[in-house]
């Protein structure tokens, strides 16, 4: 089968997991002899191709973005225009069996938009509510969109978002109530499982890893840490990722103000989290944000990992109180804080999540599991929209 991926962005260059899963996807399938096409934007692409050369598994990077803080009016036209006729021409130019539409903030609705009006096969992989951005609340946006809609020179129309992917079962329910999508499918993202590894840690070293920005909780992770450290001096935590210049800088000034000093260390970027993950034995997801999936609490379960992490959405899908991990409430500094106290004085524990953590992948998102899923439901969905069975 001739499978089409649309995705605003794709590694190398990704802004989180949800590039990163379109990535393992695309390479699911094509493992399964499938024969891949990915069309994605410009996003960190210095030169741009010279010419459309669809080729398999080959990344087309020419869709163009929304510059939502400067562009006006004529801008977003003009990306939704060449958009649609980009993918217009990518449609023609390989004829694809089945349409895999990822990400799309940015890129516009156009892109769906001339699948949908092809009536092509196709899928919506929801790891991001991107279509918010599209389709906001008011009647001036309303307004806006039935004029786009009446215009023939403009690009709109209403986006039927069935079927779709969820990596969660809130996120399909979500869909359901907003978007009232018809016919949805909760495929976790995979991983390979490693098997328990003997401790080599002598004391509990925490990892926070992913975006840094303040929906990701890690004031609250340090305010628990202060705390935490009266009770367990010798407590490390390492902080992995990018973000702002700014909040990185006011994160590094709290530390400072907590006097964590001693105990936290910023690391940037890494490519190698496999090391990440042999050099601690606890990871902390303070988030607070609507996480749809929690792919690195995943990842660290996946590695043996002992996951603290906020008990709502995605993560608490997955992760059970004292089963596999600890849960506290979002933003409870205290909770937290008592948490990582308990690992610190029991460290057996650390032992016993982990090994319960790398069972509970294995049984919900083990990447040839996960992989074999993607397959039959996209046959599933091919059958349903071709042949109505």
């Amino acid at each position: 089968m001739k499978i089409l991926v649309i995705s605003n962005f794709f590694p190398p260059h990704i802004c989180g997991g949800y590039e990163i899963s379109c990535r393992d996807t695309a390479t699911y399938l094509k493992e399964a002899g499938h024969e891949v096409y990915i069309v994605t934007s410009t996003f960190g692409v210095e030169t741009l191709p010279e010419m459309l050369e669809m080729v398999p598994d080959k990344p087309l990077r020419l869709l163009r973005t929304i510059n939502y803080s400067t562009g006006g009016i004529v801008d977003k036209h003009l990306v939704e225009k060449y958009n649609y006729r980009l993918i217009q021409r990518c449609l023609e130019n390989i004829r694809p069996d089945f349409v895999y539409l990822w990400n799309q903030k940015g890129i516009s609705i156009a892109p769906s938009l001339a699948v949908q009006e092809r009536k092509i096969p196709h899928m919506f992989e929801i790891g991001d509510f991107w279509m918010d951005v599209y389709y906001q609340s008011g009647k001036a946006s309303a307004i806006k969109r039935l004029l786009k809609r009446a215009f023939p020179f403009t690009i709109g129309g209403e986006i039927k978002f069935t079927p779709v992917s969820t990596p969660s079962k809130w996120v399909l329910d979500a869909m359901k109530q907003r978007y009232g999508v018809q016919r949805g499918y909760v495929i976790p993202r995979g991983f390979e499982t490693h098997s328990p590894r003997k401790s080599v840690i002598g004391t509990p070293q925490c990892l926070i890893a992913g975006r840094i920005e303040p929906r990701k909780g890690i004031e609250v992770a340090l305010k628990a840490l202060q705390l935490a450290v009266a009770e367990a001096p010798e407590l490390r935590c390492t902080i992995l990722g990018a973000g702002s210049s700014a909040y990185v800088l006011s994160l590094k000034q709290l530390v400072a103000d907590l006097k964590l000093k001693d105990h936290v260390n910023f690391m940037g970027m890494t490519d190698d989290m496999d090391e990440a993950y042999r050099r601690h034995n606890i990871l902390l997801l303070p988030t607070l944000a609507r996480e749809t999936f929690g792919r690195t609490a995943a990842e660290a379960m996946a590695n043996g990992l002992a996951v603290i992490a906020s008990g709502q959405y995605g993560p608490a899908e997955f992760i059970k109180h004292e089963q596999n991990g600890l849960l506290f409430p979002a933003g409870d500094v205290q909770a937290l804080s008592k948490h990582i106290v308990r690992l610190y004085r029991y460290p057996e524990e650390i032992t016993t999540y982990g090994k319960k953590a790398i069972e509970a992948i294995e049984q919900c998102c083990r990447k040839v599991r996960v992989a074999l899923v993607i397959c039959e439901t996209i046959e599933k969905e091919y059958n349903i929209q071709t042949k109505g069975v």
